[in-house]
């Protein structure tokens, strides 16, 4: 979850890879229930994908793409970011462009190393991020404000939760309950070789966030499994896990929609590149009734 309010967010993610497998999950743990999915067919030089987050926020909170990349974020306190020299970047440096342009965790390495990126205090968080090979690496802001990486390496699986992977004194709590949760359980799934969606949701469920912990409206708004080696995403609502919808990412990406919208940004950024046409949008918690 991406936010400047750390009271009103908390959100798990992981990442489990084995026997030729691997998937992501992530529960989205939020104030708000306004969260919708996304489907944005390929077009010249773009690759086609789905996001998922809230109304109104151009830069979602997660995704995967069609060559099975995807991302998602867990939010932070802002740290001080020294910046990047490297060639100008017309779209602001949103996180349309790290489904839109890349295939895999090499590319997003050499995208971050390639574009310029202003010295800022840096809001978003840490972004972890997994590639249908196996790969999985989680990118945040080093204690000396430089842009790292943490890689899951030879291990099966990489988790992130509220406290920086580079930098833990960057936190909204630590040690995490949570992240020791996910960590134990997944443990135990790699020793057992039993690496599957429902096995990945019971996790999710161990570590849900219920409404009242952090505040009366707060707790997991809707959780999301992506099965990189299949394109196929598994949504679920307000932290119940006996009911999912499943969603093809080949099968949706050839729909014949009709929903168009135009993206702007701060900067200035070239408006062309953000007109999104043929798009399909779902509002949540309809999906659900």
């Amino acid at each position: 979850m991406l936010s400047s309010d750390f009271n009103l967010s908390a959100c798990t993610i992981f990442t489990a890879s084995k026997n030729g497998k691997t998937l992501t999950g992530n529960n989205e743990d939020f104030c708000s229930t306004n969260a919708i999915i996304r489907f944005i067919p390929p077009s010249q030089g773009k690759y086609g994908r789905v996001f998922v987050g809230f109304n109104g926020d151009a830069n979602y909170q997660g995704g995967m793409n069609e060559h099975g990349l995807a991302f998602d974020i867990n939010a932070l306190p802002k740290m001080f970011f020294k910046g990047i020299e490297g060639n100008p970047w017309r779209s602001g440096f949103n996180f349309f462009d790290l489904l839109m342009v890349n295939k895999d965790i090499s590319d997003i390495l050499k995208f971050y190393q390639t574009y310029h990126q202003p010295t800022q205090q840096w809001g978003a968080g840490q972004i972890h991020f997994a590639d249908v090979s196996g790969n999985a690496m989680v990118a945040g802001i080093t204690k000396e404000g430089e842009l790292g990486f943490n890689f899951k390496e030879d291990k099966e699986y990489l988790i992130s939760t509220n406290f920086s992977l580079l930098n833990p004194e960057n936190r909204v709590g630590y040690p995490c309950e949570r992240y020791s949760t996910a960590e134990r359980m997944l443990e135990q799934l790699i020793k057992e070789e039993k690496i599957s969606v429902e096995k990945l949701a019971n996790i999710l469920g161990a570590v849900k966030l219920k409404y009242g912990k952090l505040g009366p409206n707060i707790g997991t708004v809707y959780s999301n499994i992506c099965d990189l080696t299949r394109k196929i995403l598994y949504l679920y609502h307000l932290h119940n896990f006996s009911e999912v919808k499943r969603f093809d990412l080949k099968k949706e990406l050839k729909k014949d929609y009709t929903y168009s919208q135009e993206y702007t940004f701060a900067d200035n950024a070239e408006r062309e590149r953000f007109i999104f046409e043929k798009m399909q949008v779902y509002i949540i918690e309809e999906l659900f009734e």
